[in-house]
């Protein structure tokens, strides 16, 4: 895992983590997620499912 996945999983809560990954599994597109939360749209498809 990279530092900005590191960074985001520690520094949001486990909530926002599983919307995030509740949204990307929906298809919705990764840049759309990305903006909602300020990360880069490659943090998004890094992150585990």
């Amino acid at each position: 895992m990279d530092a900005q996945v590191r960074q985001f999983t520690r520094a949001g809560c486990k909530k926002m983590f599983r919307e995030v990954i509740k949204r990307r599994d929906k298809g919705e597109p990764l840049h759309e997620i990305a903006e909602s939360y300020n990360i880069s749209h490659s943090t998004i498809s890094r992150l585990a499912a």
